[in-house]
């Protein structure tokens, strides 16, 4: 995958939302019970700081 350096996590999930999906559902397969989002910073303060 490959997260870049200062790249905000949630434009993630509208840029790659496959890649995204795809990490999650190999923790299900892996026999996770809880998924956490990468949501945290997802506000349009900390959006804005990465242009989004």
């Amino acid at each position: 995958m490959g997260l870049a350096a200062a790249e905000a996590p949630e434009a993630w999930n509208f840029e790659h939302p496959d890649r995204v999906k795809a990490l999650h559902r190999s923790f299900i397969d892996a026999g996770a019970d809880i998924i956490l989002t990468n949501t945290f910073g997802g506000n349009a303060r900390r959006l804005m700081l990465h242009g989004l």
